[in-house]
């Protein structure tokens, strides 16, 4: 069923452990295993708050859970940056032409998770050396020394002389699945560098971060290789985007590039270079990605940066990238989040667009969606017939959460 997506109903909802606030029983989220995905299905459903890590698709239960999770997008095309993400792109620039003595990861003053900087390191930077010759008085030019360079060619050499000590930088975007030649000739340095990064910034355990776990997270992935009219070159799909200095590998940016956005999945880097924001820098990279993309793809005008999450200090800078918008978690149409703001400071939960709005998408017939039960595909009016339709009321939950054009379009698996 190529060209088709193919998902995998999980009905349980049982409370677990938040990653953000710590408590044990507080996060609710409805979940499904996606065996294989359009780009375009994703997109919709990313468009009503879901949002994948690795095959598994969720949506988290906005009015339930202790930290609602919501959706936000920055429209590329109109992004200006603050004087701050200017500040980042200046700090990375200086470090390709002034290389620091060095830095310690044990230096670090707390995990940056895809944020700014908490503590910057500065770099020791010492002037270049030019000489400057000396010129007897009265007596013509010294014939010992040089003769006296006009400000042109000292320019000239002192620009020759940063170009000389600039360092090697090299942004590639690599498809991870399938996965491309780049991909499987980098995968082990790639992941001894998240490795790094787990321990040095998330506190984890070493034996926790496996080859295995990292290819569950951030490789694999549902979302099929699309190469369509409207699409950029590199095609649709999953992508690390991979930031080399002289020959080292230093950061990945996992991304989605989808038929209206670029997704950001996650960031990991070397903990060295914490000093450099790379959080920041990536997401500025990453809109840089879109807008270069839109040239190619004019449909591709947004990126996204998966949850915003207003109670969550480390999670709240994703606003900054202006303008932004967050998804309404009730009729899931767009808000700018200076609008949103005061709504999340009075609570956590917050219908974000005015009280006339419906979800036009939200008009569900069940007998629509389309299952695929013992091989064979069918309108669950057919499956029902068949079986006795004991699972209705899933269904139809599923079907509601994913939207009427996902769930006459997606193909359910039942067993």
């Amino acid at each position: 069923m190529s060209g088709r997506s193919i998902v995998e109903w999980f009905a349980e909802h049982e409370a677990y452990r938040c990653g953000y606030c710590g408590t044990a029983d507080t996060n609710f989220s409805h979940g499904m295993w996606a065996h294989t995905m359009t780009c375009q299905d994703y997109q919709d459903l990313i468009d009503r708050g879901w949002r994948r890590s690795g095959k598994y698709v969720y949506k988290p239960t906005m009015d339930q859970t202790c930290c609602p999770q919501y959706t936000i997008k920055c429209a590329a095309l109109q992004f200006r940056p603050s004087r701050s993400q200017k500040k980042v792109i200046k700090k990375v620039a200086k470090l390709l032409v002034n290389p620091p003595t060095g830095s310690k990861s044990g230096e670090l003053g707390g995990p940056d998770s895809q944020g700014p900087s908490m503590v910057e390191d500065v770099p020791d930077r010492q002037p270049s050396n030019v000489d400057v010759p000396q010129v007897s008085t009265g007596e013509g030019p010294d014939p010992t020394k040089p003769p006296c360079k006009k400000a042109k060619l000292l320019r000239k050499q002192r620009k020759q002389e940063k170009e000389a000590s600039r360092q090697a930088a090299e942004l590639r975007l690599v498809r991870s699945e399938p996965k491309s030649e780049e991909f499987s000739r980098t995968r082990m340095e790639s992941y001894e560098l998240y490795k790094k990064y787990q321990i040095a910034i998330h506190k984890d355990e070493p034996d926790k971060c496996t080859m295995k776990q990292w290819t569950r997270f951030l490789v694999d992935s549902p979302l099929q290789e699309e190469h369509k009219p409207g699409t950029p070159a590199c095609g649709n799909g999953s992508f690390h985007q991979q930031y080399w200095l002289d020959g080292k590998l230093i950061a990945v940016g996992v991304l989605d590039v989808l038929p209206n956005c670029v997704s950001s999945v996650y960031l990991y880097y070397d903990p060295d270079y914490y000093y450099l924001s790379l959080g920041t820098y990536s997401a500025l990279r990453e809109i840089a990605l879109t807008r270069q993309l839109h040239e190619t793809a004019p449909r591709l005008e947004f990126y996204y940066m998966g949850f915003y999450i207003h109670t969550c200090p480390k999670m709240k800078y994703k606003g900054n990238y202006d303008p932004s918008f967050l998804v309404c978690p009730e009729v899931y149409s767009w808000v700018p989040i200076e609008k949103c703001r005061p709504k999340l400071d009075a609570s956590n939960y917050a219908r974000l667009e005015d009280p006339g709005k419906v979800d036009e998408n939200a008009n569900i017939d069940v007998d629509r969606v389309l299952v695929l039960y013992e091989q064979q595909l069918m309108p669950y009016a057919i499956y029902r017939a068949l079986t006795g339709g004991s699972d209705e009321d899933d269904v139809r939950l599923y079907a509601t959460l994913a939207g009427r054009t996902c769930a006459e379009r997606i193909i359910l698996f039942r067993n």
